[in-house]
């Protein structure tokens, strides 16, 4: 039954927020003018619709407040994911090879995939693990273009910025 009441209070709320509903009441508002005799009518059911509508309203903005609410924290875990494999990718010695770096958290209740951490992966590699997972290179011969515009990539895999002449910078 809650769940049902939500449903309506949310509906009801993106309803009487919408454009059609702001014309509509406009509107009415103006109906007294087209229409003097009814005007004690009219008033009457004015105040009934915001009788009920108020606290329709605030129960529909809760509800929405709080699907905002978990949608941000789901965000939130995410992100927090991936700081965890930026600090655990920058804080690994490049000296230590042989051991891989911890596996980061995941979000509770989250559709994204763990994403592989290892340390030991060279360039080659790494771009094969990111083809795999359709996100990579767009061109075949990627390394070769990055090659030809940055010049040939450093003892980590990571190539140089270009200068104003289009030649590495150190």
């Amino acid at each position: 039954m809650s769940r049902i009441n939500d449903l309506v209070a949310a509906r009801a709320t993106r309803a009487f927020g919408s454009m059609p509903a702001t014309y509509a009441l406009a509107g009415y508002c103006l109906l007294p003018l087209a229409v003097p005799g009814a005007r004690d009518q009219l008033l009457y059911w004015s105040n009934a619709v915001q009788l009920v509508a108020l606290p329709l309203l605030m129960v529909g903005q809760a509800v929405l407040s709080r699907a905002a609410e978990a949608r941000a924290t789901e965000t939130h875990d995410a992100v927090i994911a991936e700081l965890a494999l930026l600090r655990a990718h920058f804080t690994t010695p490049a000296a230590a090879t042989s051991a891989a770096a911890p596996a980061p958290p995941t979000p509770k209740d989250s559709a994204m995939p763990s994403r592989p951490t290892d340390a030991n992966l060279d360039q080659a590699q790494q771009a094969a693990l990111i083809t795999e997972t359709h996100n990579g290179p767009t061109e075949a011969n990627e390394e070769q273009l990055l090659a030809a515009r940055f010049g040939a990539p450093d003892s980590r895999g990571v190539y140089g910025a270009p200068t104003t002449e289009g030649t590495t910078q150190a």
